[in-house]
């Protein structure tokens, strides 16, 4: 504290703003706000929109409009709603409704980022983020997000002035973004430390002190012990001049500065906080009081709050006063705010402890009346109720809190509230069960404003979501035990269920729903027993149980009433991707298509987004492969708009292979390598494992075989080490295939001979031919026909013609290679005919 970063930063900014050079947009963390999510990215938001202190909502919806209208001129009221979302502002809209809590998130994201690069194009920009040492994890994600948007970006006029502490482990993504220029603050050395007393003491002697003077002058024994006192910190040596200068030690006589009413050493405060409590403590005392006051509110306040908690009516000229003293500074949209942190820490703890819990509570309820049933920022309301001692209205507001940071998908934000809820629930139901003390009244019971049950289901929603899967079954189950709704209770189960399926736990998951169903038979409600049932079919196809999926689905669609709009759709998605596995393209075909007309009707932007994927892969199997760009296309339009980045790269990684094997190489690369970015970007292993399999395989195709191999056994890397084992068939077959090309006949055999062992074992037909073709074209090489042809009949008698097109005409085309190398031209020409055939029809590259 006090080495000078908010000085220096704010000097840059003047020179910046004195020159009308730009705009200048800030936000600051606060130091009990680490754990509640956005709140440096909703303080820039409201300096970007120019909101005043204490808007209501529809002063931050219109103004929102407006800006978005003003700087994005293509933008709707699918961006107002994404936008008012992040801003804890609930304005509904269907399509952003539809988004999971992730995907509204980074849609979010995305638009600010857009907005902010708008902001920058407009007219040059400064965006300050300052004390980022407090800043909670959303708001770096965020800020990581940005820095990734404008890493590339070098001609926009955009600064970003970082502030925080150097001794914080928080990451501030150092690893991407423009370059940054670090300036790490220490303490001054001793000639600095001259120099910035003859700034103070010169201040207002426009005849100009100089450093020789003082150091010449009856003060300097003095000034050298202040000096060693402030230990080179600037603001404490800035401080102590003035404490100094204040109680008439420091004076300026006719000879210049010198020492009054002193003798020998002085006694110097040892502390920063020691000589702010002392000229805290010489001011006037309305003015201290309105510092106490706003101490208790917080770093930044409101004035009508302090007029209200105080009674004082002439606030403006005690304000006033108070920024004279550089100890208050007004902001942009006029609240106020302590000009330094240890001016507010030091207020607060001047007050006694009584008084602090009873402004906290009067503050809490202020600030309950203004912001109504929907507070935007309810954990201002949980940390003035929790240090007012009032635990009921803590724990509501607390609740609140983290349930708006799990819809939110801030999941470590929303855990720790959460958490602390459920903690403080338990303790509080620990007391009630103790015995009551002889000749005592039992206390009184009231009723919590918190159901335990429901913290239990949303801390399970958290970690299922965070890949914790243990934690989130144990509290699903104690959330289950503990409601007395059938239909909660059903709801529970079809979550619990859920978490066994990704476990692999498929009849455990059968049983939950099975549960489930028994459950809400007995408290009716038709659109969660059509979603019961479509998670039967969900669980079924992932068994390989196509057929009972299908008719479980069917089932579904028989319950769910025509509104349902977007259960149905999951239904018909289910029955599509049954009927791809089995092969019936028309099918699957029709099923995605009506998904897609279901999803669109329900405003579900993610569904239709889903849906367009899943018919793009159908026709790329299919062979119909402009109507599968097409689908790809547009599926990608709608993720990036919504911000999903692993949606998004998975869509990429379709399109990648979609153009590679039409023979554009160059297409394919930009696409998986683009994939790649975003999934690395977002920790996305499995498919960062994909876009390296398929990049490796275009620079196979390229010839470009070096680069193909890292590449590849990076991705079989990948696959080794996440529970997805048998998805590193194609990973091993194509490594097989780079080091046959590279003339490693070893090493290309054991990886063939994986890849046949993986696929046979997860009776995957498709794979399995693909491995024998590439094992032929390996014996073949070697010189051994017999073995080569023996593996070329066997890719080919493994495939049906109609479900493996591409890889059918591979297989026959390898047989004819083997075929003519046997002397056998008639029956070779006849198979590689057939092969020509069709690829021809695909538009593919042999």
């Amino acid at each position: 504290t006090g080495m000078g970063k908010s000085r220096l930063a704010r000097e840059f900014i003047g020179e910046f703003t004195g020159r009308s050079l730009g705009r200048v947009v800030s936000s600051r963390a606060l130091s009990y706000a680490e754990e509640t999510s956005d709140v440096l990215v909703q303080t820039l938001l409201h300096d970007l929109l120019g909101l005043p202190a204490n808007p209501t909502p529809d002063e931050t919806i219109s103004r929102t409009r407006a800006a978005l209208t003003r700087l994005i001129p293509t933008s709707d009221d699918y961006e107002v709603a994404t936008l008012a979302h992040l801003m804890g502002i609930e304005q509904p809209h269907p399509a952003v409704d539809a988004l999971s809590p992730l995907q509204r998130k980074a849609a979010a994201f995305a638009l600010m980022n857009d907005l902010m690069i708008s902001v920058a194009e407009e007219s040059p920009t400064i965006v300050e983020l300052d004390d980022l040492h407090w800043a909670d994890p959303s708001s770096l994600e965020w800020l990581r997000s940005f820095l990734v948007k404008v890493e590339d970006k070098v001609d926009l006029p955009l600064v970003l002035v970082l502030q925080f502490r150097p001794s914080t482990d928080k990451d501030f993504s150092e690893d991407v973004g423009p370059p940054r220029t670090n300036i790490e603050l220490g303490p001054l050395a001793t000639a600095d430390c001259w120099q910035l007393v003859q700034v103070v003491l010169a201040e207002g002697d426009p005849g100009g002190l100089t450093i020789e003077a003082l150091q010449a002058s009856q003060a300097r024994a003095f000034l050298e012990q202040v000096i060693r006192r402030s230990g080179g910190n600037p603001f404490f040596l800035v401080e102590l001049l003035t404490s100094l200068i204040e109680n008439g030690a420091l004076a300026k006589g006719q000879q210049g500065w010198e020492v009054r009413g002193v003798t020998g050493e002085i006694t110097l405060s040892t502390s920063l906080s020691g000589i702010t409590a002392a000229r805290l403590d010489r001011l006037p005392p309305e003015q201290r009081r309105v510092l106490q006051v706003a101490s208790v509110v917080g770093r930044e306040f409101d004035p009508d709050l302090i007029v209200s908690l105080t009674g004082i009516t002439d606030l403006s000229a005690l304000l006033a006063e108070l920024i004279l003293d550089d100890l208050l500074t007004i902001q942009d949209n006029g609240a106020y705010a302590f000009t330094h942190g240890i001016f507010q820490e030091v207020a607060y703890q001047s007050l006694l402890i009584s008084a602090r819990r009873e402004l906290h509570g009067r503050v809490a309820k202020a600030l309950e009346d203004r912001m109504g049933d929907s507070p935007e920022q309810p954990q201002a309301l949980a940390r003035h109720f929790s240090l007012a001692e009032m635990p009921d209205k803590a724990l509501h507001y607390l609740f609140l809190t983290g349930e708006r940071a799990r819809a939110a998908h801030h999941l470590p934000e929303a855990v720790a509230c959460l958490t602390q809820v459920l903690r403080r629930l338990e303790e509080a139901e620990s007391q009630e069960a103790l015995p009551p003390i002889p000749g005592m009244p039992a206390p009184a019971k009231s009723e919590p404003l918190v159901d335990i049950a429901q913290v239990l289901f949303s801390l399970g929603e958290c970690e299922v979501t965070l890949g914790q899967f243990a934690q989130a079954q144990d509290h699903f189950e104690q959330a289950y035990r503990r409601t007395p709704s059938p239909r909660q209770a059903a709801l529970i189960l079809t979550r619990l269920a859920d978490v066994l399926e990704r476990q692999g736990d498929f009849d455990g998951s059968i049983e939950r729903l099975n549960e489930a169903l028994q459950a809400i038979r007995v408290e009716p409600d038709p659109a969660l027993h059509g979603r019961i049932l479509a998670a039967v079919a969900t669980v079924k196809m992932r068994m390989g149980d196509y057929e009972d999926a299908i008719r479980e689905c069917q089932g579904a669609l028989g319950m769910l009433r025509e509104e349902d709009k977007a259960e149905r759709g999951t239904c018909y998605s289910v029955l599509g991707l049954c009927a791809h596995r089995l092969g019936d393209y028309e099918r699957a075909a029709n099923s995605h298509i009506r998904a897609l007309q279901l999803r669109e009707g329900a405003g579900d932007t993610a569904g239709v987004a889903k849906s367009l994927n899943n018919l793009g892969n159908v026709y790329s199997d299919s062979g119909e492969w402009h109507k599968a760009f097409e689908c790809y296309s547009k599926s990608l339009t709608f993720f990036r708009k919504i911000g999903d980045r692993g949606y998004t790269g998975m869509v990429l990684n379709n399109l990648g292979s979609l153009v590679k094997e039409q023979g554009d190489l160059d297409g394919a690369e930009q696409h998986f390598r683009e994939a790649l970015k975003l999934e690395r970007g977002i920790g996305d292993l499995r498919n960062a494992g994909i876009s390296l399999i398929g990049l490796g395989d275009t620079l196979l195709r390229a010839r470009r075989l070096q680069e193909a191999l890292t590449l590849v056994q990076e991705g079989v890397a990948i696959y080794e080490s996440i529970p997805f084992r048998e998805s590193a068939v194609e990973p091993y077959k194509i490594m097989g295939e780079i080091l046959l090309d590279l003339g490693d006949k070893g090493g290309a055999e054991r990886a063939l001979l994986e890849a046949e062992s993986r696929a046979s074992a997860a009776g995957n037909s498709g794979a399995l031919a693909a491995a024998y073709r590439v094992l032929s074209r390996f014996h073949q090489i070697a010189g051994d026909l017999p073995q080569a042809e023996d593996y070329s009949q066997r890719a080919v008698s493994l495939l049906d013609e109609k479900k493996h097109r591409l890889e059918v005409a591979r297989a026959r085309a390898q047989r004819a290679s083997v075929l003519r190398e046997q002397g056998r031209m008639d029956e070779a020409t006849q198979v590689s005919q057939e092969a020509d055939q069709i690829f021809a029809a695909l538009g593919a590259k042999p």
